[in-house]
């Protein structure tokens, strides 16, 4: 079992299904950007970038694609991401 270093509880942000796909990006940018373990990182601003993207498909896509990055940078930094 892993000893965890941090604890940032995004997994209950995306698979919170009253939320729309950019209020899942705001609020997953805004846990991450108050937990310390990803201080170093800068995947808060990306996803706040996204919101930026005209079609919500497109913001989804992306995303996708960086809660991946996120959640292998987890991992491999013993960030528990989730309650």
């Amino acid at each position: 079992m892993a000893n965890w270093k941090h604890r940032c509880d995004i997994l209950k942000i995306v698979h919170d299904d009253e939320l729309t796909i950019r209020e899942q990006v705001q609020k997953i940018a805004d846990e991450i950007s108050k937990c310390s373990g990803f201080n170093d990182t800068l995947f808060a601003e990306y996803l706040t970038e996204l919101l930026d993207l005209d079609e919500e498909e497109e913001v989804e896509q992306e995303a996708n694609g960086v809660l991946r990055d996120i959640y292998d940078y987890a991992d491999e930094n013993l960030i528990w991401t989730s309650g």
